[in-house]
């Protein structure tokens, strides 16, 4: 098994900038709410996948998805870890996205849908993961063989969240 995390995992985000990019010019609900989904299956389905594929790709842990029972199996997993092994970053991430899931979750359930939960987890939340990420450097080079790929994709992320950023602005 490689070592890799999924490059085209990122596609997912992609459609998420462009879904979010569309909805300024959207005014019928129904196909708002069909988008809201679409946004928070993408967003779902990277942040299960990518952390799914970080702890058993790069430290041979298998986790069943992003829960408090996962959280209790890595803490596990890394209490035998030197400190200069744990990629430290990324679990206070992993932390954090018990709570964004659960967000996200509930506010396209809701009538009308609460898209600021939404738009929070991917301008906000997505960034912090990335960092996370880039902090844990001197950990995850040797583990995780495309690292740098990954990087690479994740600052194309980060672009286009800092786009729909400035549209939002204006």
């Amino acid at each position: 098994m490689a070592n890799e995390i999924e490059i085209s995992l990122f596609n997912l985000l992609d459609e998420v900038s462009q879904i979010l990019k569309a909805n300024k010019n959207v005014e019928d609900a129904g196909e708002l709410v069909l988008n809201f989904h679409k946004i928070e299956n993408n967003i779902e389905t990277f942040l299960e996948n990518f952390f799914l594929q970080f702890f058993s790709n790069g430290f041979e842990l298998e986790i069943e998805g992003i829960t408090e029972e996962a959280l209790s199996q890595i803490e596990s997993h890394f209490s035998d870890f030197r400190k200069t092994e744990i990629p430290k970053n990324v679990i206070d991430s992993f932390k954090d996205a018990i709570d964004i899931l659960i967000d996200i979750e509930t506010a396209v359930y809701l009538d009308p849908p609460r898209d600021e939960d939404l738009y929070e987890a991917y301008r906000t939340f997505l960034p912090k993961l990335f960092e996370s990420y880039k902090k844990d450097e001197a950990v995850l080079r040797d583990r995780i063989e495309n690292y740098g790929a990954i990087k690479v994709r994740m600052e194309g992320i980060l672009t286009m969240i800092g786009e729909l950023k400035q549209q939002t602005m204006l």
